[in-house]
């Protein structure tokens, strides 16, 4: 895919939030990029690195380009290093970077962006938020499949009184869940097999084996190493597509909708199903630290941070215990519909 085809692709999905970003892509000869133009003056710049004027974002797992956000969110640059691999460059943008564009751009624009999954039950929007391999998109996709209405994936946008605004209609799922909760996935597959990636997305190299002049217990630390390497390479690659829900029969709730619980996934020790309520300071930490990069942008916007505590105080934030089980997604669904039951009767 042309580095113009892929600003008019992201461009689209960021065309379902409500403030616009302008998308550009720059070729450079090396990253990271030392410094860039802004308003006719030389700044220089470091990866990672928060400064007045915006943010430069770059990962060791990404070495063909960066991204510069601007300080409004009204521009993004992404800068790609000569020579890219145009391929590799494809999957990432979409099936990573387009979120964290957008999550990033949205705090620019002091607007609340948190990490989750979304749906719509009983006209209430139910958001499962938290760190990867959690179970968001499982439950979220599960909860579809049952009659639930698909809202966001990846990137949840909410104002500080609770409405959850609709997000770009694609969902990022694992083959081996599309195939356990028999989601028609296979023909979409098939169409879009340059946008599936692994999760794993470097290689684990062996851990070399010591010299034994250095070590006693040289015999010993041998014997770990080996076993170690021998797991690293046993240890398989797990990928996520990039599905169209419509393909994948689900409905589309392509309406803002009141957010009714904001669930925090947790597996639990026993296997039973049960949620606990965190309390008002507990509930807008958790929610900061799940966002896009909230943490950074508060000590210079105090406003959000604002945001994020009156959304806290608007919304049941409860923790979610379950067995990570597929056969008891039914139990938990019918868990998540009578807590959804008790908040409208409340």
């Amino acid at each position: 895919m042309s580095l113009t085809n892929l600003a008019a692709t992201l461009s689209q999905e960021l065309s379902y939030f409500p403030q616009k970003t302008n998308i550009k892509f720059k070729i450079v000869p090396n990253l990271p990029f030392p410094e860039i133009q802004i308003g006719g003056c030389i700044v220089p710049i470091k990866a990672n690195d928060w400064v007045e004027d915006g943010y430069y974002y770059s990962r060791y797992r990404y070495k063909d380009f960066g991204v510069w956000f601007n300080h409004d969110g009204s521009e993004t640059i992404i800068f790609v290093r000569k020579g890219y691999d145009p391929e590799s460059v494809s999957k990432s943008m979409n099936l990573v970077l387009c979120s964290i564009i957008a999550g990033v751009d949205l705090g620019f624009q002091n607007r609340i962006a948190i990490h989750g999954n979304a749906v719509s039950i009983q006209g209430l929007a139910v958001a499962f938020v938290g760190a990867r391999r959690k179970g968001k998109s499982t439950l979220s996709s599960y909860c579809a499949s049952q009659g639930a209405e698909f809202i966001s994936d990846d990137v949840l946008l909410l104002d500080a009184d609770g409405l959850l605004y609709p997000g770009c209609p694609k969902i990022r799922l694992g083959s081996r869940t599309i195939n356990r909760l028999g989601l028609g996935a296979s023909q979409n597959q098939e169409q879009n097999k340059h946008q599936v990636i692994p999760l794993l997305k470097q290689k684990m190299a062996p851990i070399p084996i010591p010299n034994k002049r250095k070590f006693k217990s040289f015999l010993i630390i041998k014997k770990l190493i080996k076993k170690i390497n021998k797991k690293l390479i046993k240890k398989k690659k797990r990928y996520k597509s990039l599905c169209d829900p419509y393909s994948l029969g689900i409905k589309i709730n392509n309406k803002p909708t009141r957010c009714g619980i904001i669930y925090f996934p947790e597996e639990s020790s026993d296997g039973s199903i049960y949620s606990e309520e965190l309390h008002t300071g507990r509930a807008l930490f958790k929610l900061i630290d799940h966002s896009y990069y909230a943490k950074d942008l508060i000590p210079s916007n105090p406003d959000l941070f604002h945001k994020y505590l009156h959304l806290s105080k608007q919304i049941s934030v409860r923790k979610l215990f379950y067995p990570r089980d597929y056969s008891m997604l039914p139990q938990v669904y019918e868990f998540i519909t009578e807590e959804i039951n008790q908040l409208q009767l409340n």
